[in-house]
């Protein structure tokens, strides 16, 4: 957790966040988060309820666009984390901290 700070009140969960996922006690790094749920980075692919999720510590942009990239280089293009973070790439290209997919 290199550029995370704990975090704040108010706060959205967002990709590269760390998240405590209630019903197994686990922490997960955040690799997408669509329609309600969050999908966590690593294997295998797995879903929860963002409301199962209580965030921990926030991504500096930095570290979110890191991730975000290396998301969109997957070579399994099925898969949503990869599919999610090139959807983003295409909404934000327009600005400058984009990531280069």
């Amino acid at each position: 957790m290199s550029n995370h700070r704990p975090a704040q009140p108010g706060d959205q969960i967002d990709v590269a966040d760390y998240v405590h996922h209630k019903p197994s006690g686990e922490d997960w790094m955040v690799g997408a988060v669509s329609n309600g749920q969050v999908i966590p980075c690593g294997w295998p692919l797995s879903y929860a309820p963002i409301t199962d999720c209580t965030l921990t510590d926030k991504a500096s942009d930095e570290e979110r666009q890191k991730l975000l990239t290396e998301l969109c280089a997957m070579q399994n293009s099925s898969d949503p984390r990869c599919r999610l973070a090139r959807e983003r790439h295409s909404r934000e290209t327009t600005t400058p901290e984009a990531p280069q997919c």
